[in-house]
């Protein structure tokens, strides 16, 4: 199947906020991590939720049939991998202690980072996190 183009796309919305396409790819518990940005409708019809986390400041592209997007240096809405967005989003396991708050069934992929090493954990650092 090739790769969709990347699509063009205005603001028609910012006043009403939309959860749905967030709740249902991170669930209701991460839904308090975010505040909803705009709404932009596609040159395919496609409406786009756009959501900044609280902590990390990054953003989420959610499209309603669930599609995630990133918003290209051009300008342009391209089709994107969910996963991997929302790995780019949300904070490193190492954030997610230091925040707090967080529970387990709060990662997006449950027990991902029982296969990182200590590298990983705490941001290259040769001491180990307590927990």
């Amino acid at each position: 199947m090739p790769k969709a183009r990347p699509r063009a796309g205005k603001v028609v919305n910012y006043e009403t906020p939309n959860w749905l396409a967030l709740q249902q790819a991170l669930g209701q518990r991460q839904r308090d991590r975010f505040t909803w940005r705009y709404e932009v409708l596609l040159t395919d019809g496609t409406h786009v939720q756009v959501y900044r986390h609280c902590d990390t400041r990054g953003y989420l592209h959610l499209g309603e049939d669930g599609r995630a997007f990133h918003y290209t240096e051009r300008g342009l809405y391209a089709v994107s991998d969910l996963e991997m967005d929302i790995w780019h989003v949300l904070p490193t396991c190492r954030h997610w202690l230091e925040l707090g708050g967080y529970e387990e069934e709060d990662f997006p992929i449950t027990r991902q980072w029982e296969n990182w090493g200590p590298a990983d954990l705490n941001g290259g650092n040769d001491e180990q996190i307590a927990g």
